[in-house]
């Protein structure tokens, strides 16, 4: 927080960030951790995101308002679900071997190849969906995200993206059905 402290010029600036910090870094930790499951991730994006406020901090003029929280979940947000697509997309190797080593000792060989078949089959389908629906079942499966927050990212309304979500998913489900693959 002392790094933090130096960006900022006057004692009512700093005064104001401390009560800031104290108030909110808990909250923001856990909204990242629960996007990004890991403890070192969403401390990172915690600090990258007192640096993006400290940037805005004119645009906080209470420190406890609801206006405040809104502005700070959004940076939180933002900054955990970029890192989490960044992470997901360099670690694609590692993320597999989990997967086999899950289906190892609960399915047999056959089925686990299977799965594994249709999951990057799906994986390769969702990417070529035209947007908005590959970002919302991204938003939706890989980030674990509400339809309210998914709206909320994409300034559309809740409804909206539960019809996006209903289409994309009729879509896949056709393009499976065309390559003869039936998941009820």
């Amino acid at each position: 927080m002392l790094i933090l402290l130096q960006l900022l010029e006057t004692e009512e600036e700093k005064s104001k960030f401390e009560k800031l910090y104290y108030a909110y870094r808990d909250k923001m930790f856990f909204v990242a951790n629960s996007i990004l499951r890991n403890h070192s991730d969403a401390e990172d994006v915690v600090y990258d995101s007192f640096k993006i406020i400290i940037e805005h901090f004119e645009k906080i003029e209470d420190v406890s308002g609801q206006k405040t929280w809104n502005f700070i979940v959004t940076i939180v947000k933002n900054k955990s679900i970029n890192l989490y697509n960044y992470k997901k997309n360099h670690t694609k190797i590692e993320y597999q071997d989990n997967i086999e080593i899950h289906f190892r000792f609960s399915e047999s060989m056959e089925l686990m190849i299977e799965k594994k078949e249709i999951s990057n089959l799906l994986s390769e389908l969702v990417k070529q969906l035209p947007h908005p629906y590959k970002d919302v079942l991204y938003l939706q499966y890989y980030n674990e995200l509400k339809g309210i927050e998914i709206a909320s990212i994409l300034d559309k309304t809740p409804d909206n993206i539960r019809q996006i979500s209903r289409r994309a998913k009729k879509l896949l489900e056709k393009e499976l059905a065309n390559r003869g693959i039936n998941i009820g």
